[in-house]
């Protein structure tokens, strides 16, 4: 009796292993990209990759969206200040403030229609991570690391000397149609300099952390970024 119900114990644990197989816990490796030195987190597992991609990801999307929101309003509350003034000002003193207004739109402009790659794509690549089958791990770790440099390229890019370069002219141009073409010489000299010291400040505010976090990522140097966000 006691070997026939050990019989029947060993065959219901077989039977319970058949219908339910253990799966094997172990890592998903995937490869390297181009540039890494295996010193970085992308040396790390499949799963310690995806984890690092979706945190820098899903924090680089908050502190973007929050960076647009309050620039995106400020940018419109002064085009709608200034030209509420236009009708009651003085005629000489209406160019400043439709020019004045015509420049916060572009502000706007510049903040609100070219958003990083990251605001959009970072939280459903996180969301992605967290039910993302063996099969397709690889995929996705691949799909993260183009993200990840393609965000670091953008933000390396929004603080280069190009794009400062831009914000100077647009600064000097106000301020050029205001003197020649108004006679507006000490308007023209406020206004260009508020939009360039505007300007500036947008530009050394931004987010910026995906810069060293894709260098982190390569070789694990942690460099910090200079920012005043």
């Amino acid at each position: 009796m006691v070997r026939l119900l050990k019989t029947l114990h060993v065959g219901a644990a077989l039977a319970l292993l058949l219908c339910f197989p253990l799966h094997a816990s172990a890592e998903v490796e995937c490869a390297q990209p181009e540039g890494a030195n295996g010193q970085g987190i992308s040396a790390k597992s499949a799963r310690e990759r995806l984890d690092y991609l979706s945190q820098v990801f899903t924090k680089e999307a908050k502190a973007s969206q929050l960076y647009m929101t309050v620039y995106g309003t400020s940018y419109l509350a002064l085009t709608a200040g200034q030209l509420v003034l236009v009708p009651v000002s003085n005629d000489s003193d209406k160019p400043t403030w439709y020019w004045g207004a015509l420049n916060s739109l572009i502000g706007f402009a510049a903040v609100m229609l070219v958003p990083l790659s990251v605001v959009d794509q970072g939280p459903k690549f996180a969301a992605r991570a967290q039910t993302v089958s063996d099969d397709e791990t690889c995929r996705l770790v691949e799909e993260g690391e183009k993200l990840l440099k393609t965000s670091f390229e953008e933000e390396t890019f929004q603080r280069s000397w190009l794009v400062h370069l831009a914000n100077g002219l647009i600064g000097v141009g106000l301020g050029l149609v205001l003197a020649f073409g108004y006679h507006q010489y000490l308007s023209a000299v406020l206004n260009g300099v508020a939009s360039i010291a505007i300007g500036e400040l947008m530009l050394w505010t931004q987010p910026n952390q995906l810069i060293p976090g894709w260098k982190t990522y390569l070789t694990g140097a942690n460099p910090q970024a200079v920012t005043f966000h």
